[in-house]
């Protein structure tokens, strides 16, 4: 007889079978089931315990999420709600993470603001001259000697307000660098780059197409009756802080007007608050050089925020 087959002998007692191995003899048992991992245990805070805390619990929960990029601390203040679930804190969130900053940013913003403002006012001033030159040329030639004064005069008119609004379209161009350099800070404080008075300049080539595409469409709208080109305005609204966040011209639109769709309410609210800043701004030439970009900062930190990412404190960017 083989000595698997001997019973055990007196005073040893038989080993009972290991977890998983079914005892010998019995063909009925089933195997015990394997421990399966955790599918939570890769999303574990990184503030447990231990490094093996949560592999080691297989009803551990999936961490917080911030939805910041990492290694990006949020900004400084007061809990705010998670991206895109609170009207009053993205919004709120939007226009601080403006205000920072430009107060962290002084030169690389308000520098390139006082060369583009008094650039676009020496256009403006040339053009009212220009106007104004055309038109007294215009009258002083009539003689009052019947209807060809009339047309003389209608001439004179047309050319003045044909080379006011030619001379106008410079500042064109001037917005656009004006617009796309101002993303260009937002999007390095994003990255906690610290911007340079160059950037302020002039942002990448992606951004300043998507601003004349932009452009375009809401002149083109408002020529239409004006409401659609208020709407492609609103829907659009989000397509420059695409570009500078990497996305082409195109896709930019894309995602602007999808982002707008998912969150109407806060769109709507979004550019109420851009249109204020803009027309308080305004009032001043002083005031006009801040709420311009003020304007675009707050339009990308909005951005950031209903497409559920967290924003850094701009005090934190080297």
């Amino acid at each position: 007889m083989s000595s698997a087959s001997q019973p055990p002998q007196f005073g040893q007692p038989e080993q009972p079978p290991q977890y998983g191995q079914a005892p010998a003899g019995d063909p009925y048992s089933q195997p015990a089931p394997q421990a399966q991992p955790s599918p939570y245990a890769a999303q574990a805070s990184p503030h447990a315990a231990g490094p093996s805390a949560a592999s080691a619990d297989p009803f551990a929960q999936p961490a917080q999420q911030t939805f910041a990029p990492q290694g990006v601390p949020p900004q400084a203040g007061p809990p705010r709600a998670a991206p895109g679930t609170s009207l009053g804190d993205d919004i709120g969130a939007g226009f601080g993470f403006a205000w920072n900053t430009l107060r962290t940013n002084v030169a690389a913003i308000l520098v390139p603001g006082v060369v583009y403002g008094v650039l676009m006012m020496v256009i403006v001033g040339i053009a009212i001259f220009s106007m104004i030159g055309i038109m007294v040329a215009g009258m002083s030639s009539i003689d009052g000697t019947g209807d060809a004064d009339g047309a003389v005069a209608a001439g004179a008119m047309l050319g003045a307000y044909a080379a006011f609004f030619g001379i106008l379209l410079l500042m064109v161009p001037v917005n656009l660098l004006w617009a796309s350099g101002a993303y260009r800070v937002g999007g390095s404080v994003l990255e906690l780059r610290k911007p340079t008075v160059g950037q302020g300049f002039v942002g990448p080539g992606r951004v300043i197409l998507t601003l004349l595409l932009v452009s375009v469409g809401v002149l083109v709208g408002s020529v239409l009756f004006y409401i659609p080109g208020l709407l492609f305005a609103l829907f659009s609204i989000f397509a420059p802080a695409a570009a500078a966040r990497g996305a082409s011209p195109m896709d930019a639109i894309k995602e602007s007007f999808r982002l707008v769709k998912d969150n109407i309410g806060a769109a709507i609210v979004g550019y109420l608050v851009l249109m204020a800043i803009s027309y308080v701004g305004g009032m001043l030439v002083v005031t006009l050089v801040v709420s311009i970009p003020l304007g675009f900062l707050f339009t990308l930190g909005l951005y950031e925020r209903l497409s559920r990412r967290e924003l850094p404190n701009p005090e934190l960017a080297r």
